[in-house]
């Protein structure tokens, strides 16, 4: 399976319960990397769990993860 870096957004009514919306992500086997105070975590999961997670009524929504690559800073200019 393959896991994806995600961010959860908390719906604003359950960001007071971030602790607990935590236990339950790991629970599922959601890999917490961060959790934020105003209702964001970051981690990991397995791709095929994303759109069951999206359903729970405590997140507003996940998005992937995108990496973004600099060229080294000694490399010219495009």
């Amino acid at each position: 399976m393959t896991k994806k870096n995600v961010i959860v957004t908390l719906s604003e009514s359950n960001v007071k319960n971030l602790s607990s919306v935590v236990k339950s992500l790991e629970k599922a086997g959601f890999e917490v990397e961060n959790k934020f105070e105003y209702g964001v975590i970051t981690g990991r999961i397995d791709e095929n769990l994303i759109d069951k997670l999206s359903k729970r009524k405590s997140i507003e929504s996940i998005s992937e993860e995108k990496n973004i690559q600099l060229p080294p800073s000694d490399s010219p200019v495009q």
